[in-house]
């Protein structure tokens, strides 16, 4: 259970970090991150955008 949150903590951390930094993503990684999204039904994002 450990893996799996801190799995999917650092999931929203990098997404979260991509969003605040308006970072590109490729194709690959978007495939990638869905793809484990899909395990982290209960996660939230919350990112401010870097003026």
């Amino acid at each position: 259970m450990f893996a799996k949150t801190a799995s999917c903590l650092h999931l929203s951390d990098r997404v979260a970090t991509k969003a605040r930094w308006r970072l590109a993503v490729g194709q690959a990684e978007n495939n990638a991150v869905r793809g484990r999204a899909a395990e982290c039904p209960n996660a939230r994002v919350r990112a401010d955008i870097a003026q």
